[in-house]
């Protein structure tokens, strides 16, 4: 489990919430326009702290610009206690930061963080609305929403809390982002917080794939939340994977509809989590996007101060990690090349050539003829995602194996002489174009033609976008 702060099946309808609150909600709004997301996203969790008296304003912005010149974009507002100040002074000065360092900020106010803790009260939800609403324009703009809850847990109170806080806030500051982070599908193995039909064997039975679902139920419908995110950490210090990483990208999938998916990859190395190599940093970061994931929530950016945490981006003492270079190329990469695809497309299907890595539990390992593009993958460690919108179609291949794959075939159908391949990773800079370049494909002729390009080199946990039409 992530122990950040102390993991769809039946929808939950609106009997959750108080009769109060659903008379407040359900008042028009008709003036405000309701929060959408416009471009891709790198935030962070355990932010650069600030001086929580707000006496070292200058200081402060240096270190959120370091965060920015990293590519993060958005600071989730968490740290530990003593680092930031989560009251309503503490964090108003934390949106004066954000907006002198151009970094947008989640704000985490004490007053309903964390929301599956806080009960709703109209007076304390007018009170913070106002407040926020109230900030001098720049803090408003830096503001992208709330901090609403972390890896609430699977229990109908913490429900009820967190559903009636996140649609309080979705109705009432419609322009903002109301924000929670779901708990990984692997948190019932460890009958974590509520969860009873776990084994800990480190896999998810039938029984154990139906509560985590009913988990989801609890906080998801139709509506709430506005972003689907999530953490899953797939690697162990003694080299093994968890099984179950790609059934919850493929449950969040399914589940999200239109809605945004964001993943969170590790940097931190604690516990008995691997202090992530870049191959398994890139993987994180690339098997999302296959998955059609718009949004990357980084654990994290600064230390944490506990038992068992050592290093993250940053070490204990504030200075750079070798992941903070890994991390700042890869978020280059993604605003540049993958996170405009990303956000003009629909994932509408993903394809493995086998269970690889680790027999990965609940995913199709093959590809149905009635699959959209794709005809075969010529390597068993590579998945492939098929993204779409109304113009243009993507393949999303991604090579699963930690190490380097040469001549990966993929093959698609039909008879396309010509597709263009998005530019590699590997020596990608500022100054690199982002233009993708047309390559001729091997053409099969016949009454079911297919055509065939070929990927020379992927390196371990690499993704590479190929653009169709």
């Amino acid at each position: 489990m992530n122990p950040r702060h102390s993991a769809f099946g039946r929808t939950l309808s609106l009997f959750l919430l108080s009769p109060a609150l659903i008379a407040s909600v359900c008042q028009p709004l008709l003036s405000q326009e309701s929060w959408i997301q416009t471009e891709f996203v790198i935030g962070v969790f355990f932010d650069p702290p600030f001086d929580p008296n707000g006496a070292q304003f200058q200081r402060d912005v240096a270190r959120f610009r370091a965060a920015k010149d990293a590519g993060i974009s958005l600071l989730s507002g968490t740290q530990g206690e003593g680092a930031i100040n989560h009251e309503w002074r503490g964090l108003r000065y934390a949106l004066r930061v954000a907006a002198a360092s151009g970094l947008k900020y989640l704000a985490s106010d004490y007053r309903y963080y964390e929301a599956y803790d806080k009960d709703w009260s109209s007076d304390v939800g007018s009170a913070v609305v106002r407040d926020y609403k109230g900030l001098p324009d720049s803090s408003r703009a830096a503001l992208y929403g709330y901090m609403m809850a972390d890896e609430p847990r699977y229990r109908k109170d913490h429900a009820r809390r967190v559903r009636e806080w996140v649609s309080y806030m979705q109705e009432r500051d419609q322009e903002k982002l109301a924000f929670i982070t779901l708990a990984p599908s692997y948190a019932v193995d460890a009958n974590w917080e509520g969860f009873t039909a776990g084994n800990k064997d480190l896999n998810l039975d039938e029984a154990e794939r139906r509560q985590y679902e009913e988990y989801l139920s609890m906080y998801v419908d139709a509506r709430l939340p506005a972003v689907l995110c999530f953490d899953n950490y797939p690697f162990f210090r003694d080299g093994n994977m968890r099984r179950d990483y790609f059934y919850n990208l493929e449950v969040i999938r399914n589940l999200a509809g239109d809605r945004p998916i964001w993943a969170c990859p590790l940097t931190n190395d604690h516990a008995t989590y691997a202090d992530p190599t870049d191959a398994q940093i890139r993987f994180m970061y690339f098997a999302p996007l296959a998955y059609g994931a718009r949004g990357l929530m980084i654990f994290s950016y600064s230390h944490l101060p506990y038992k068992g945490y050592r290093s993250a981006m940053m070490n204990p003492e504030g200075r750079e990690t070798r992941k903070f270079s890994s991390v700042k190329l890869l978020n280059l990469y993604m605003y540049r090349v993958t996170g405009p695809v990303m956000m003009r497309t629909k994932c509408v299907g993903v394809y493995h050539a086998s269970s690889f890595p680790k027999e990965q539990q609940s995913i199709p390992v093959w590809i149905d003829p009635d699959a959209p593009v794709l005809s075969s993958i010529s390597d068993p460690q590579v998945m492939v995602g098929v993204l779409e919108s109304d113009t243009s179609r993507y393949l999303m291949v991604v090579n699963k194996s930690l190490r380097n794959r040469t001549n990966v075939d993929i093959s698609i159908k039909g008879d396309v002489p010509r597709v263009s391949l998005a530019p590699r990773l590997q020596g990608f800079t500022a100054t690199t174009s982002s233009r993708f370049t047309q390559v001729q494909t091997t053409v099969r002729a016949g009454a079911s033609p297919v055509s065939t390009i070929r990927i020379n080199a992927m390196a371990g946990g690499e993704g590479r976008l190929i653009r169709i039409r």
